[in-house]
């Protein structure tokens, strides 16, 4: 009598999946605790889009901004959170072609501007036509690092 191949091999990869899971699990629980983050936080979220762009989509390019928002935040002292809201004109040829703050409280003048300037070429989906969207960045200082 035959034993089709699958009859053998399940119990066989249960078995291996059970190993692999049980080293895994050691992996985790001797795994030391990780260091706090020293960089910024930075949420970036698309508040709304008027034109053919799709709104997650330029949420998630907007999001590759990340380095250039740091540099605008640290260049501002990085020692508060703030708020700051901009509207970007993304093209259809995919980059934002202008970008200007629209809210922010005063004291952000500098690193709303920083931000305007710095967006500006930031890579974009194509689209039939141009779009505004309206983005807001919320900064806050990241962790102090831990004294060994």
């Amino acid at each position: 009598m035959r034993v089709p191949n699958r009859i053998v091999l399940l119990p066989s990869m249960a078995l291996l999946a059970a190993g692999w899971h049980a080293k895994l699990e050691t992996a985790f629980a001797e795994e030391q605790p990780r260091p706090r983050h020293p960089e910024p936080r930075v949420i970036v979220d698309v508040l709304s889009v008027k034109g053919p762009h799709k709104p997650e989509r330029v949420q998630h390019d907007a999001r590759f901004g990340w380095k250039r928002i740091v540099r605008c935040y640290k260049a501002q002292g990085a020692k508060e959170k703030t708020v700051v809201t901009l509207e970007l004109v993304v093209s259809s040829e995919g980059n934002v072609a202008r970008a200007r703050s629209i809210l922010f409280e005063a004291k952000d003048g500098e690193l709303a501007a920083c931000l305007a300037e710095t967006l500006t070429g930031l890579a974009m989906p194509k689209a039939l036509a141009d779009s505004k969207a309206d983005v807001e960045i919320r900064l806050s200082p990241g962790d102090t690092p831990q004294k060994r």
